[in-house]
């Protein structure tokens, strides 16, 4: 804060010299008369003399004083009141100069001010006339001079931040970003706290958001683990066989990739431009980019393994083994289906507990740029096995004669590897047993028992995967419109070509055509059908692997309660989770091909070169014409627009009758002349409607063609 006085502001006219003065008097048209030079160098001069005289005094009145303040308690009370009385004088003389001084001061000051006031006033007239002067000296209207007071204020702000003020200064407080923006904008603007992380980390964005610079580095055994996985998703991709010669020079390619990706945080630009030399022989650009995904995938499927693992040690001691779900799992060839289907298993088996006591893959390292992936699958309520039928299922299922897991290594090798064991106790006496026990109905506790055994079997992740070989050239798709679609869809509708479909094969969707089905149904166009046909010599042979082919009473007694549960199973459980299953990964394969489409399509503009001038007109001037019609409609206007190499408007030309018939004639009239003045290199055409494509740009290449032919 600045402080200021009439004695400081004073002070700073000694300071100003003649140039100073000339230069305010041309600023303001007044003349300032100089202060009385030394004026504070003789008041300094006198009070250093008063200040010495007062010390003299003093010296002399302490001399003179001094027996008498050693002998102050031997004196009379009267002689100390007369030494008190001199002190006293001396005192009040000093004060009284320095009163006189400072009322001196005051006084001139006063003088002064009433001096300026009154000549200002008698001398109105001709300062005004004075500052007209100066003011055409600099050329400077009275008006301009108006319009920068305007602006700029007459100076009574600067003399209000003069005055003395207190001498607490208010401190601005410090306002962060939060307080300012919202959430969502400060995230739009990359302004959040993982934003400025990434910044200061010297690794690309894409891999710092994909957790890439903090997984561990990958070893040889890993690292030959996922070459093989991704080079079998590249193979069955491509469609394309192998050699073995060539499969091992593809698999040490692929492996050099991933080093670059996993320890050296390259991205596929890079590589694909300064690493040619590791795979331009054994790999594409589309060969880097599914590497790079696949990694990702491979990173996901580790550490959703790693964790149904550790869950599945801390319940090594529980009543349920589950040694065949472990081999399972460190099988090579697992795949994103797999480890769903043991998701689900694990889900089926321990309900909503699973996994709550597991300790986590990634414990004690970062957790910065985590994306919110669900590595588990929860399902709400208790699991199947914890429930009050949980009785009926273990009472029956040793019974059966043969695992789930059998049951699915039967069908995995279509061999029968495992024969079912009957039981020497019929079914009919294991409900009576429990209607006695429950006080049940037993249609009620059999229907039950089917029900339970068959949701049991569905869930075990062998007999899922088999089913899924077995059926996945069976799944057909048909369609048929809904009452609104019978009225919107005509023959010229974007849904026309799938409006009726008859059993079409999954396999030969291609595109984006599963997504078409997709969208007509949300938006209740279309009635999507998915049927999975079993045929009768498939469910005979599957029947075959789960029935027993011995010769007995209890095998007879048995092998009918199986058909029941493998019916159930295959009806209620088998076929509908094929049914969404093959949806998803329709779905999934349609999406991937749109965002390939959509990247070869970025690529392709991306990488689309400049325009090269032709060596004929090398030394003219170049120019770009652009014309636009935007939406195409009668009252819209056409702009046509001419710059130079430097991106200077030439000319421009706005034409409004391309849709008059009578008038169109004109205007391409006009825009030939136009066309033909500039002699562009290269000619825009833009807009959002079919009338741009089809009228304007014709019209144009055929007013280009003619201005050839002509030679202009």
């Amino acid at each position: 804060m600045i402080h200021a006085s009439s004695s400081s502001s004073s002070s700073d006219d000694d300071h100003l010299d003649e140039e100073d003065f000339e230069l305010i008097e041309e600023n303001t048209g007044r003349r300032i008369k100089p202060a009385k030079k030394f004026k504070r160098l003789q008041r300094r001069i006198r009070d250093d003399e008063s200040s010495s005289d007062f010390e003299d005094e003093v010296v002399s009145a302490a001399k003179s004083h001094t027996a008498p303040l050693e002998n102050m308690f031997d004196e009379s009370e009267e002689n100390f009141q007369k030494s008190r009385k001199s002190f006293q004088k001396l005192s009040s003389s000093r004060y009284s100069d320095e009163a006189d001084f400072f009322e001196d001061e005051e006084e001139e000051e006063e003088d002064d001010i009433a001096n300026f006031i009154e000549e200002d006033m008698d001398n109105e007239e001709d300062n005004t006339s004075r500052l007209d002067q100066k003011l055409n000296k600099l050329h400077k209207s009275s008006s301009a001079w108006q319009e920068m007071n305007d602006i700029f204020g007459e100076g009574f702000d600067l003399e209000m931040s003069l005055e003395p003020q207190d001498d607490i200064s208010i401190r601005s407080k410090s306002v962060s970003l939060d307080e300012i923006y919202e959430p969502a904008e400060i995230a739009a603007k990359l302004f959040t706290t993982e934003d400025e992380a990434i910044r200061v980390i010297d690794i690309p964005e894409r891999i710092q958001l994909r957790d890439g610079h903090q997984r561990p580095p990958i070893s040889e055994t890993e690292l030959r683990m996922e070459s093989v996985y991704i080079a079998f998703k590249i193979e069955k991709l491509a469609k394309r066989p192998l050699t073995d010669e060539f499969r091992k020079q593809f698999l040490n390619a692929i492996a050099a990739i991933l080093k670059f990706i996993r320890e050296d945080f390259f991205e596929i630009p890079f590589i694909a431009t300064h690493r040619k030399e590791y795979f331009q022989e054994y790999l594409s650009l589309d060969d880097l980019w599914a590497i790079y995904d696949y990694d990702e995938k491979w990173k996901i499927l580790q550490e959703r393994k790693a964790k149904i693992l550790s869950f599945l040690e801390l319940r090594e001691n529980s009543s349920i083994d589950e040694t065949h779900l472990i081999h399972y799992l460190n099988k090579a060839e697992l795949e994103e289906e797999d480890m769903e289907d043991c998701l689900e298993y694990i889900n089926y088996k321990y309900g909503k507990d699973s996994f709550s006591t597991s300790s986590s893959v990634n414990s004690g390292k970062s957790t910065a740029f985590k994306r919110p992936v669900s590595m588990i699958k929860r399902i709400d309520g208790k699991s199947e096995l914890l429930s009050s039928k949980s009785p009926i299922l273990h009472e029956f299922l040793p019974k059966i004669g043969i695992t789930p897991r059998q049951f699915g290594i039967n069908l995995t090798d279509m061999m029968k590897r495992f024969e079912p064991e009957d039981a020497t106790v019929s079914p009919q006496t294991l409900i009576q047993s429990m209607v006695s026990t429950n006080n049940s109905d037993p249609e009620v506790i059999k229907e039950n028992a089917i029900s339970l055994l068959a949701k049991d079997f569905s869930m075990e992740p062998f007999v899922r995967k088999a089913f899924r070989a077995l059926l996945g050239n069976s799944i057909f798709i048909s369609t048929h419109p809904t009452e609104k679609g019978i009225h919107e869809i005509s023959a010229t509708h974007e849904y026309a070509h799938i409006k009726f479909l008859q059993k079409k094969p999954m396999f030969a969707f291609v595109d984006s055509e599963f997504l078409e089905l997709l969208e007509a149904e949300k938006v209740n166009l279309l009635n999507v059908v998915i049927d999975v046909e079993f045929e009768e010599r498939y469910y005979r042979q599957v029947e075959s692997f789960f029935m027993s082919e011995t010769y007995s009473l209890n095998a007879e007694k048995w092998n009918p309660f199986r058909k029941q549960i493998l019916k159930d199973c295959v009806d209620n459980h088998i076929m509908p989770y094929l049914k969404k299953r093959f949806c998803q990964k329709m779905k999934k394969d349609a999406l991937e091909t749109v965002g390939k489409f959509c990247q070869h399509s970025l690529t392709e503009k991306l990488l689309f070169g400049k325009f090269i001038q032709p060596e004929s007109s090398s030394n003219s001037p170049s120019t770009f014409m652009a014309v636009s019609w935007y939406d195409g409609a009668p009252g819209s206007l056409t702009y046509a627009v001419v710059i130079n190499e430097e991106g200077a408007l030439v000319e421009s030309l706005r034409l409004s009758n391309m849709l008059d018939r009578n008038k169109k004639p004109e205007d391409l009239e006009k825009l030939s002349e136009f066309i033909a003045k500039h002699q562009p290199c290269v000619i825009g055409v833009s807009g959002i409607s079919p009338n741009v494509k089809y009228s304007l740009l014709a019209d144009i290449q055929k007013l280009v063609s003619e201005l050839k032919l002509s030679g202009k």
